[in-house]
C-alpha cells in the first residue's frame, strides 16, 4: 500500500506580545504620551505560505504494465491438479505421439519426464468422427481445446467440437521413457508416465490374455489399440523382443502398452516350432474338424463345449497360430505350442477348465472368445499370419445336417476323415458312445464312430 507522507512546518510568530516599559524621568505624571509607538508592526506576515505543495505526486506510476508473459497451460498443469476435473482448457504447442486410433490419440508436452502425456478423445464429435483415423498424424504440432475429464481413472481431454483440434505444424516426437518389468509392478511410477511414450526391454511373451492383449514377463501387458501383435507378428508364448515401444494406456483397472506397428517391436523373434509342421506350413485339409459338442447336457455350455481336430498328414503338427472361428465371426488364436501327432486327434475346449465335467481333458482351452450356438452353426479353422490367410477347414452346418443335439456330439465318419468329407453332411452322424458316466455322448480325443 502506498502511504502519503504529511509534511509539517513550525508557525513563525514575531513580537506576538509587547510589554510597556517603566516611565522615564521626563515623563509627566498623569500626562503619559505612550512614547511606545508600538514599533512592532507585526512583521510576522506569516511567511509560512505552506510551501508543502505535496511534492509527493505519487511518482509510483505502477510501472507494472503486466507484461504478463504467463506460460501457456500444459499437460503437466492438467495432470497435476492446476485445473479441476470437468474444466474446459486449451493446450497449445503439444506434439502428437501416436497414430490416430479413429476416435482419439495421445499428445505430450514437448518436454517433461512425468505427467506430460494425455489421451485426446474426439469420438463424440460427428464432424471429426466422419474422418476417423485421419484427423492427426504422429509428429503433428497441435492445439487442443476441450474438457478435462477422468474416464475410468484415465486422464483425458474430451474434444467438444471440430475446432477443438488445430494442427499448427510439425514437431519432434519426444524420446520414449524406459521402464523395467519392476516399474510395471508399481502403479505410482506408471501413473507419472500415463499416456506418454514408453519403452520396455528384453521381454518374453508369457501369456495370451485374449482380446488382443498379451502379457510379457511378469507385469507388462500389450494391447491392440493400434496394432494387433498376436495376428500380425504371430506372437506366441516364448516369443521375445529386445524392446517394445508405445503409449501407456489405462483401461479395465490395468496399465497397458499400446504399440504402434511392427516396428514398435525391436528384433522380435518367434519361439521355435517343436513339430514337423507349424501352422504357417499347413494347407487346406491337413487338419480337419472331426467332432463338435455344441450343446453339452452334463454341464453348462459355457464350460463344456468342445471341438475335435484330426491330423490327416504323416507329420506331427504344432497348432500354435491356428485360429478357430464360429459362424458369428467370434474367433480365438491358439497362442501356445500344442502338438498333434500324425493321424492323431486334438481336443479344444471352451473356457479355462473351470466347470469341466468330462473325463477327457482338452489339449487346449480357447477361453470365452468362441461360443457355439445350439442351432445353425458351422466352425472354421484357418491360419492368419498378418499378411495372408489360409483356410484349413470348415465344418458342416450341424443343424442343416441334422446331427448332434442336447448331450450328443456331431462327428465325422471314421472311415472318411478327410477334407472333402468333413464339409459334406452326408458323412456326419450323431454320437452313440457315452462319455464316461456323464450321460453325454461322444468320443473326444479318441477314434470316431462309423456313421454307416
Amino acid at each position: 500500500m502506498r502511504t502519503r507522507r504529511l509534511l509539517s512546518y513550525p508557525l513563525l510568530l514575531a513580537g506576538l506580545v509587547a510589554c510597556d516599559p517603566e516611565p522615564t524621568s521626563n515623563q509627566k505624571g498623569g500626562g503619559e504620551a505612550d512614547a511606545d509607538t508600538d514599533a512592532d508592526t507585526d512583521a510576522d506576515t506569516d511567511a509560512d505560505t505552506d510551501a508543502d505543495t505535496d511534492a509527493d505526486t505519487d511518482a509510483d506510476t505502477d510501472a507494472d504494465t503486466d507484461a504478463d508473459t504467463d506460460a501457456d497451460p500444459t499437460v503437466y498443469d492438467v495432470r497435476t491438479g492446476v485445473y479441476p476435473v470437468n474444466t474446459e482448457v486449451e493446450l497449445p504447442n503439444l506434439v502428437v505421439t501416436s497414430p490416430d486410433a479413429g476416435h482419439g490419440f495421445f499428445v505430450q508436452d514437448r518436454s517433461g519426464s512425468e505427467y506430460a502425456g494425455i489421451w485426446v478423445y474426439y469420438g463424440n464429435v460427428s464432424a471429426l468422427d466422419a474422418t476417423a483415423g485421419s484427423v492427426v498424424a504422429m509428429g503433428d504440432e497441435v492445439t487442443i481445446a476441450g474438457e478435462y475429464i477422468e474416464y475410468d481413472d484415465l486422464s483425458e481431454i474430451e474434444v467438444l467440437d471440430a475446432a477443438g483440434i488445430t494442427v499448427t505444424g510439425t514437431a519432434t516426437v519426444p524420446a520414449a521413457i524406459t521402464l523395467t518389468d519392476t516399474d510395471w509392478g508399481d502403479p505410482v511410477t506408471l501413473e507419472k508416465v500415463e499416456s506418454m511414450l514408453v519403452s520396455v526391454g528384453s521381454v518374453t511373451a508369457s501369456e495370451d490374455l485374449d482380446h488382443g492383449e498379451w502379457r510379457w514377463g511378469s507385469n507388462i501387458i500389450t494391447d491392440d489399440m493400434f496394432f494387433d501383435a498376436g495376428d500380425a507378428l504371430f506372437v506366441a508364448v516364448g516369443a521375445t523382443a529386445e524392446a517394445i515401444t508405445g503409449n501407456l494406456y489405462y483401461s479395465y483397472s490395468a496399465f497397458k502398452l499400446e504399440p504402434h506397428d511392427a516396428a514398435s517391436f525391436t528384433n522380435y523373434a518367434e519361439p521355435p516350432c517343436p513339430a514337423d509342421l507349424c501352422a504357417p506350413d499347413l494347407t487346406t485339409g491337413d487338419l480337419i474338424i472331426s467332432e463338435i459338442m455344441y450343446n453339452p447336457d452334463a454341464g453348462a455350455d459355457n464350460y463344456n463345449e468342445w471341438v475335435e481336430l484330426f491330423n490327416t498328414t504323416s507329420s506331427s503338427v504344432d497348432v500354435r497360430g491356428l485360429r478357430i472361428e464360429d459362424v458369428d465371426g467370434d474367433s480365438h488364436r491358439i497362442a501356445t505350442s500344442v502338438v498333434v501327432a500324425a493321424g492323431g486327434y486334438l481336443v479344444l475346449g471352451v473356457g479355462d477348465g473351470t466347470g469341466w465335467v468330462y473325463p477327457t481333458v482338452p489339449d487346449y482351452y480357447y477361453g470365452s472368445d468362441v461360443r457355439l450356438v445350439n442351432s445353425s452353426c458351422d466352425i472354421q479353422i484357418y491360419v492368419d499370419d498378418g499378411s495372408a490367410t489360409t483356410d484349413i477347414d470348415t465344418s458342416i452346418d450341424y443343424d442343416v445336417a441334422g446331427v448332434g443335439g442336447a448331450g450328443r456330439s456331431a462327428q465325422l465318419d471314421v472311415a472318411n476323415l478327410n477334407g472333402s468329407a468333413s464339409s459334406d453332411g452326408a458323412y456326419w452322424c450323431t454320437s452313440t458312445t457315452e462319455i464316461g458316466s456323464t450321460g453325454d455322448y461322444g468320443t473326444p480325443g479318441a477314434a470316431n464312430e462309423s456313421c454307416f
